[in-house]
Parts: structure tokens; sequence; C-alpha cells
């Protein structure tokens, strides 16, 4: 199957793609989130689960794709968001295919790989999905979550940019799990910021996205951007025309990774760490 393009305009900017590999999100569920969710209301409205999945079938597209890309990984799930529910043993993720066609696409990844080595947990699906990434050193991959603190259990390749999302003040301690990788670049989604960020702290952080709330349309707070556009003088930071009226709205900031699509180095080895 293709990458998907998307209609998200940092995203259509650029000519990046989505690997929706990894569907729905548990995040409501584990009390990390308490926004209306955009991507829960296109699956309801196709009448598909918003558990998470894991679509086995959508695996290798990244590699099928040869020229170099930007591609946002899960934009309509989470890839973390049943991993917490992993260690507390409630549930793991779904899966789309059967054992027999896992099976042939884990092959093409590791070709010892046997029916009874198959795992659907949450940590070995995404140890697969981070097999794909480490076999395609010439795309960006892009990923975001609001479980930061996930990160550090898995060794990312260096072509992986980790980010989070912000909301209010409260989600601040995830930019503080965020920076805590100190081997990839890292970006801060604030979609939609509702309060004033005056204790945020950007150190090590490589872009900065702002927009506001869809439905029902809210504007990011205003107080807010101008408290990241100070704080953030020395970022990279895209405004998206849904976040602010006037001329906040116009700057679309691009690191040059990102706009250019330059080519990283493969990295040496992948796996979760112990």
């Amino acid at each position: 199957m293709p990458l998907t393009k998307s209609n998200i305009e940092y995203i259509k900017e650029v000519n990046g793609y989505c690997w929706n590999v990894i569907t729905g999100c548990f995040n409501k569920k584990n009390g990390v989130c308490k926004l209306p969710c955009w991507a829960e209301k296109i699956a309801n409205r196709y009448k598909k689960s918003f558990n998470p999945t894991f679509h086995f079938e959508k695996l290798l597209d990244p590699i099928k794709h040869k020229k170099p890309a930007r591609i946002w990984v899960s934009l309509t799930g989470d890839i973390f968001s049943s991993h917490f529910f992993y260690y507390t043993g409630e549930c793991s993720l779904q899966v789309t295919s059967s054992d027999e066609e896992q099976l042939r696409i884990e092959k093409i990844i590791n070709p010892e790989a046997t029916m009874e080595g198959m795992n659907c947990s949450s940590t070995a699906c995404i140890c697969e999905l981070l097999q794909v990434v480490a076999k395609c050193p010439q795309h960006t991959f892009l990923f975001l979550t609001k479980r930061p603190e996930f990160y550090k259990e898995f060794k990312f390749p260096e072509n992986c940019w980790l980010g989070t999302t912000v909301n209010y003040n409260e989600d601040i301690h995830r930019i503080k799990e965020l920076q805590e990788n100190k081997y990839n670049k890292l970006w801060v989604s604030f979609e939609p910021l509702y309060e004033n960020m005056d204790k945020i702290k950007l150190d090590g952080i490589s872009w900065v996205i702002l927009g506001g709330q869809t439905q029902p349309k809210v504007k990011s707070n205003t107080m807010g951007t101008l408290q990241l556009l100070d704080k953030g003088k020395d970022i990279p930071i895209y405004i998206k025309d849904n976040a602010s009226s006037g001329t906040t709205c116009k700057i679309k900031n691009f690191p040059p990774e990102i706009e250019y699509g330059e080519v990283p180095e493969p990295p040496e080895s992948i796996g979760r760490r112990i």
C-alpha cells in the first residue's frame, strides 16, 4: 500500500506523507487527553474502531517509497497509548492481518522469523515499526505522542524526529520528558494552546508547531502564542492558519532538515533499550 498524503498544512507544504501503521488511541481512557479528537471523529464517521490497531499490511510502505520523503508516523493514533496498558497487563495492540500474512511480511524484514516468534504486544509492534525505519535512511520520520516518557525505552534511528503535544501548563512535563532524548531532533506541537506558557523552557527543541482547535473552533491563547514566540525566538516556529488572526499566522518556518529533506547516515543498530 502507498504512503498517504495529508491536508494538514505543514505536511502539505513540504510534500510530506503519513504512515498510519498504528491507528487508534487509548489516551482518553488512560487519562492523558481530555480534548475533542479529530481522528476519533473520522473513525466514528466511517464506523471503524478507534482501539489501538497495528496495520501489518502497511508496515513496508516506507521501504517501497524510494524517493526521500518527510513521513509523519501514525497521526491518526498514538504509538504509545496502548504501551501504558501493556505494562499493566490489560491489553495489547489489535492486528489487522492473519498470522500467515504477518509472517510473510516479517520475513522481508527478518528472513529468520518464525511463527513461534510472532508477538503482538505493543513493544513488539513498535520494534517492528522501528526496524522498517532503520531500513529507510533516505526518509525523515516524525513521531508525535502524548506519552513521551516511553521514547527512552527504544532506540530510534537518527532519521527520526521525536515530538510531543502540549495544550495546558499541566502538560509541560511532557517537554521535560522529551528533552531526555539526546540522540534525536525534538519537536513540540501546541495544537491548540489553551493557556499562558510563562514557565516553559524549549532548550533542545528544534521545531515548534502552533495550531488552533478545529471542531469546535478555538484559536490558540494569544498571550501564550506571544510567549512562545519570545521563548522560541531561535527556533523555527510554524503557526497554522487556524491558530490566530493577524500577523502571527504568517509565521511558517521549517527546520532545514524538514524543508529540504536532508538524508541522514544509516543507524548502526535498532531495538529496545535494556
